[in-house]
């Protein structure tokens, strides 16, 4: 018993343990049944004591027709792709205001300026959603506990940004980078939103070598 509970603890500490994103669609197979519109269900209310009408939970009291009746939405289940179906059903964003960024000058040296940028909003933090951007001049990957070179400061546990509600990117930003870069964010089958971010031309002082 002793040596099972610490072969869990060894696993849940351990980096492949907290890798990647979570997905809420991706255990789910993708030929199956899913659910389908169908005709309303109805049943009559039940009477109470004081002559009122009551309906079961997650049904709907409708008066307007001749008689009362109790309401839900029909479901049928038909044949599809269940996968797809989650990740149609799951929300995404708003993103929050995201600070200004920098572009450097053409001649300022080292190119392209690289900062770590926080995005926040519904979902925004699941591996479902894919980030991009077609503005020229920026590229952007997402970071990960154990993405390669990431400072221990970088991490999204050290900067408190945890999934469904944060995400971590690595943004670059070169000369010809618009005044305003559009990050777009698309789950497959489902949802998308973006993020603007005002940009400042600044060439920052090189680091001092000791």
């Amino acid at each position: 018993m002793i040596f099972w509970r610490l072969s869990v603890l060894v696993l849940l500490l351990s980096p492949a343990a907290a890798v990647a994103a979570p997905s809420l669609c991706a255990h789910l197979p993708e030929t199956g049944s899913i659910a389908a519109a169908a005709p309303a269900e109805l049943m009559p209310p039940k009477p109470r004591a004081d002559r009122s009408l009551i309906c079961p939970p997650g049904w709907r009291l409708d008066v307007s027709g001749r008689l009362p009746a109790c309401v839900r939405p029909g479901k049928r289940a038909i044949a599809g792709n269940p996968r797809a179906a989650c990740r149609a059903s799951l929300a995404l964003g708003p993103v929050a205001a995201v600070p200004p960024q920098w572009r450097p000058t053409r001649s300022c040296p080292g190119g392209a300026i690289s900062a770590v940028l926080r995005l926040e909003g519904v979902n925004v933090g699941l591996a479902d959603v894919a980030v991009s951007s077609a503005s020229p001049g920026v590229t952007v990957a997402s970071l990960d506990e154990d993405t390669a070179g990431l400072a221990a400061a970088e991490r999204p546990s050290a900067r408190g940004c945890f999934a469904h509600q944060c995400r971590l990117l690595r943004i670059g930003v070169a000369y010809d980078a618009p005044d305003e870069i559009r990050l777009d964010l698309r789950i497959a089958d489902g949802a998308a939103t973006m993020a603007r971010i005002p940009v400042i031309t600044h060439c920052p002082d090189p680091v001092p070598v000791r």
